[in-house]
């Protein structure tokens, strides 16, 4: 049984792994025999973001060199899922909002991300991830409507009754995107973010928020459709489309600093002479790296993370509205 975070869910579907087999975590990297025995599951999140209550991964620092890593298997998805969003009232705000990107993010990335005819399953019958579908894009886009009305409001409302109902809609974006992301996977936020947290040990929902911008940003050319509909979502109501597009990093930059998370990479300590390696090290997490729905994967992650340090999007010298209340979106 797993009470708690993302984190403690996660060390509970390691110890799933580790207890029965008497082996430790590392020999499950990578591909688990599908003879290898696994303790069931019940997993009672006490945060609105990280989704792991529904999804086949466990997510774990690697000690030698601080890179995340993934022991995935669809065997890992808790055999019961108990959500009760009175878990997460008394969640401190920072924490609440933390989470909250984690879920967006989520949401997002699985809205973009390969589709599932195009996704390669390598030789594995049951990958964890496969692609996005019709069904997955369906729940990405109700979780990030959910986001678009709630984030915010779970992070700063002090009256009871509406952090309550903010923290209600969290508890279902949270959920509605790990239905998503757990069958459709993630791509260059998360792989980006993993490679950000190994230098600076900052969180995942702080290490998603501060990419998620820049990975948007340079999407617009191959996910038109799925860009105009989330900047519908979070309220973008520009007539012209293309500008509508371009907005949308803008948006979401405005609402992750108004949540108090660095808004840059430069903001979150990495220095300019370390872009090169943090642009290696990300595009070596290859199961994110190859989903990732462009024609030139290597060159986008270095456009993206020098555009992350330097804090340059799209449309920030043409900008002529001001930040959205995405609190009212």
């Amino acid at each position: 049984i797993a009470l708690g975070g993302g984190s403690n869910i996660d060390l509970a579907k390691a110890l799933c792994l580790t207890l029965p087999a008497g082996a430790t975590i590392r020999s499950f990297i990578g591909r688990i025999d599908s003879a290898t025995p696994v303790l069931p599951l019940v997993a009672m999140p006490t945060t609105a973001g990280t989704g792991s209550e529904a999804t086949p991964g466990a997510i774990l620092v690697d000690p030698d060199n601080a890179t995340k890593i993934a022991v995935m298997d669809n065997r890992l998805r808790p055999a019961i899922a108990l959500i009760d969003p009175e878990f997460t009232f008394t969640c401190p705000p920072r924490v609440a909002a933390d989470a909250g990107i984690d879920a967006l993010t989520h949401a997002i990335e699985s809205y973009v991300t390969m589709d599932a005819a195009a996704f390669d399953f390598g030789d594995d019958p049951d990958p964890g991830y496969s692609g996005r579908t019709a069904l997955t894009m369906l729940f990405a886009r109700e979780s990030i409507r959910l986001c678009a009305e709630h984030l915010r409001r779970s992070h700063t409302a002090t009256d009871p009754v509406a952090m309550r109902e903010a923290r209600v809609g969290m508890s279902h974006a949270s959920l509605y995107a790990a239905m998503s992301y757990g069958s459709a996977g993630l791509n260059a936020v998360h792989g980006i973010a993993y490679a950000v947290a190994g230098l600076t040990d900052l969180s995942h929902g702080t290490t998603n928020a501060v990419m998620l911008p820049y990975v948007l940003d340079a999407l617009r050319d191959v996910r038109r459709d799925e860009l105009l509909t989330i900047a519908r979502l979070f309220g973008i109501d520009d007539a012209d489309a293309d500008v509508a597009m371009a907005r949308l990093p803008v948006v979401l930059r405005d609402l992750i600093g108004a949540l108090g998370v660095p808004v840059t990479l430069e903001a979150c300590g990495i220095r300019e002479a370390d872009l090169d390696t943090l642009t290696r090290d990300a595009l070596a997490v290859t199961r994110l790296a190859k989903a990732f729905p462009v024609p030139d994967v290597a060159q986008r992650y270095a456009r993206i993370v020098r555009s992350a340090w330097s804090g340059e999007l799209s449309f920030d010298e043409g900008r002529a509205h001001p930040p959205l209340d995405v609190q009212a979106a």
